[in-house]
């Protein structure tokens, strides 16, 4: 399966694993299971870290660097994917949320995600 990880799952995934599901974290493990993780997260984290509403304990260059150590792959946002994400017919204006959707789309990912807005508009999820 080729995985594409909401920002609630990625953060899970390095600093609290036990906040995924119990099949969310055999799929992460999973040999056969490639796990990418759209750039724009790390622009959607950024913003969240720079306002307040989110604290890490190193930079985001850190944790993009460590995702890369961890052989995840990270997806470009190319500007189809910015302009995809700006054609969704969707009424959720969340501008990450829209360019993930847009990344598992263009890249035919399915997307593992806590976030109720995005498995109930997209197909493809999983939690």
């Amino acid at each position: 399966m080729k995985i594409l990880l909401d920002t609630c799952t990625l953060l899970w995934m390095v600093f609290d694993p036990d906040q995924l599901t119990p099949q969310g974290r055999l799929l992460l493990n999973g040999p056969h299971h490639t796990i990418s993780v759209a750039a724009a997260t790390f622009w959607e984290i950024a913003i969240k870290v720079g306002n307040g509403k989110l604290r890490l304990t190193a930079p985001v260059v850190d944790l993009v660097e460590r995702i890369r150590k961890a052989g995840l792959r990270i997806v470009p946002t190319d500007e189809k994917i910015w302009i995809r994400s700006a054609e969704i017919d969707w009424p959720h204006r969340d501008p990450a949320d829209r360019l993930i959707v847009a990344t598992a789309e263009r890249e035919n990912l399915t997307i593992m995600t806590c976030d109720r807005i995005i498995r109930d508009f997209f197909p493809a999820t999983i939690w």
